[in-house]
């Protein structure tokens, strides 16, 4: 680790059809605007969970042409823990920060680093907020608005000998649980967590088309919650993120009312009726849906529109189901 070196800045590639522009855009918002004696002090180094060329060649590219220090950083099939882990082993800052290529980070967010660091020079770990045009509307928006919540995988900062203290993000969870796992485990070791509000950036949501109900990946997704619960047993937050049970056996029962008429009517009959009455159910949070994007500037693909009154019936079986297998991890 060299001294001059305060921050390294490691950026996650974000995979996906605008991921060239979406690496350009996050340099360029970076060093827009920025002095040499912001940027003398920072590193960035790109890592993708999955190596590739096209993106090894832009960043190497985007390096040569840049005067802060710009490394790739390659890593083959490894999830977004391990791929981080491998970042931070290369990089030689005194402080990690972690992002992401969607991520809107300024030349502000670093000087706001630095007056943080010098006022709270024993904190462990510094966030600050991530904040989105739109709030996130599910299944079609994707976007964020954290703000005194550590839990994240963006716009958080480690020093150094503590992120090694704590052995790094774990390898073996996933994108939504490797970040409650490390937050967790720095709750532990009784840190000094610090919220800065002038360390803030931007999020630019994005639609998204939903995923529909998967069993395999419903498997994973148990596996790896009930892994995390017994992890950190005593965790309320945890334990309250997975297991919202009561909201989801409401939505559940209320779709599977016609079934009801199993026992006085025909399993067709029956069949249909049930179609109908998620498909009603469905057109109105549609339309609901609908306006909330509108207000956010999206509109619903019709191919979207049209599967999800089709099948988003078993977005809430599938999320049901997810908490009722997750229940008895919680009494392991």
């Amino acid at each position: 680790m060299t001294d001059s070196i305060l921050l390294s800045i490691i950026i996650w590639i974000r995979r996906g059809p605008t991921v060239g522009e979406d690496i350009e855009r996050c340099l360029s918002t970076l060093l827009q605007g920025a002095v040499p004696q912001t940027l003398a002090v920072a590193e960035l180094l790109f890592v993708e969970d999955v190596a590739d060329q096209d993106s090894k060649n832009l960043v190497e590219k985007l390096a040569a042409q840049s005067d802060i220090a710009i490394h790739y950083v390659p890593v083959q099939n490894s999830g977004p823990g391990l791929a981080r882990n491998l970042a931070a082993e290369r990089a030689q800052g005194q402080y990690l920060a972690f992002f992401d290529t969607r991520c809107q980070v300024t030349p502000a967010w670093i000087d706001a680093f630095r007056i943080a660091v010098v006022e709270k020079p024993d904190a462990a770990v510094m966030y600050g907020p991530v904040l989105s045009d739109a709030p996130p509307i599910y299944p079609f928006i994707h976007s964020c608005q954290l703000q005194d919540n550590p839990v994240r995988s963006v716009n958080i900062v480690f020093e150094r000998s503590f992120f090694d203290a704590l052995g790094g993000y774990d390898p073996t969870l996933s994108y939504w649980a490797f970040e409650w796992d490390m937050i967790e485990r720095a709750k532990q070791m009784a840190c000094r967590m610090v919220y800065v509000d002038g360390m803030s950036i931007g999020y630019p949501p994005t639609y998204q088309s939903p995923e529909y109900f998967n069993f395999s990946k419903l498997m994973r997704i148990v596996e790896r919650s009930g892994y995390l619960m017994k992890k950190h047993p005593r965790s309320e937050a945890i334990t309250h993120n997975f297991l919202l049970f009561r909201f989801q056996a409401a939505h559940f029962f209320i779709r599977l009312l016609p079934l009801g008429l199993l026992w006085v009517t025909s399993p067709l009959k029956t069949l249909l009726i049930f179609l109908f009455w998620n498909v009603v159910l469905d057109a109105t949070r549609l339309i609901v849906l609908q306006l909330q994007l509108m207000r956010a500037r999206f509109n619903i693909r019709e191919s979207d529109a049209v599967q999800y009154l089709l099948w988003n019936w078993s977005l809430d079986v599938g999320l049901f189901l997810r908490q009722l297998l997750l229940i008895p991890y919680r009494f392991c």
